[in-house]
């Protein structure tokens, strides 16, 4: 959709403001959206595909913003704004949310000192007792079988680690539909994909990790996707990394702060007024 360019001119730094994540939304199963201009500003709303659900904002109005316009959307959305990002400016409460981890690519593809003993030791784990390749995602040949690993994912680690984790639906979204948008590669052993990892470009010098899953009995194996992904992306000219969050999961979290992030990025949301909704509007 050529609406999405808006969030590129934006340049937010923010893991949510990829078209990549706001894509996947979109063509989910679970949620119907709407795209309306108001006053010169982008406006995306959305409800999800349940009886009394309320509509939202996925994102602030993007454009010449200010209060007077935000209070006007919120009467059409008065479930309130999912994801605002760092350094919109509102009188209105804002609710902090997890924060972005953002790293130095060129920290990460080197991975020099003692900060980063651990995380080498696992890579070089991985090295040594697998025979492997490394490559780019062929969505044609590839497809299904990611799709399969991630479903082994979900009913094994994920289940048992992450049961509320939010990717749960739009992960199988992102590897249906956007292959072809990011910038993916696969770990193959023994003809097998065993770990894949989707990104792409959020700033100029920003790139993102959108998905990352693996088979967790190859040990040292997410740690390799981690670094080899950044490594690739430093190389393609970024010069940060925007992680996204731990989303609250002490393991998560545990695994980020070893690759040692050099700042965050807040993320925010505005609740709004619960209440049912109730009539139906035209989605696209």
């Amino acid at each position: 959709m050529k609406e999405l360019s808006a969030i590129n001119k934006k340049g937010i730094k923010n893991w949510y403001y990829s078209p990549l994540y706001l894509k996947s939304n979109i063509k989910s199963h679970t949620r119907l959206f709407e795209i309306k201009n108001i006053s010169d500003n982008l406006c995306i709303f959305y409800r999800r595909k349940y009886k009394g659900e309320q509509k939202k904002m996925f994102y602030p109005p993007l454009g010449n913003c200010n209060d007077k316009i935000l209070k006007e959307c919120l009467k059409i959305a008065p479930g309130g704004v999912q994801y605002v990002y760092s350094g919109f400016k509102t009188e209105l409460k804002l609710k902090k949310e997890h924060p972005d981890y953002i790293y130095d690519l060129k920290q990460i593809s080197e991975l020099k000192g003692s900060n980063y003993h651990n995380q080498r030791n696992m890579i070089k784990r991985f090295k040594r007792d697998n025979e492997f390749i490394w490559r780019p995602i062929k969505e044609e040949t590839d497809k299904a079988k990611i799709l399969e690993l991630n479903k082994q994912w979900k009913n094994g680690q994920g289940k048992k680690h992450y049961d509320n984790m939010f990717d749960r639906t739009y992960s199988v979204t992102a590897i249906k539909y956007l292959l072809k948008d990011s910038i993916s590669y696969v770990v193959e052993i023994d003809n097998k994909i065993v770990g894949f990892v989707m990104g792409g470009k959020l700033t100029k010098d920003y790139c993102l990790t959108f998905l990352r899953k693996c088979d967790v009995k190859y040990k040292g194996l997410s740690d390799f996707l981690f670094w080899k992904f950044y490594e690739e992306m430093y190389h393609k000219g970024f010069k940060f990394g925007n992680d996204g969050s731990d989303i609250g999961f002490p393991g998560l979290k545990k695994f980020k702060m070893g690759y040692n992030p050099i700042k965050f990025i807040q993320n925010y949301k505005i609740e709004g007024k619960k209440h049912k909704q109730k009539s139906v509007e035209e989605w696209i």
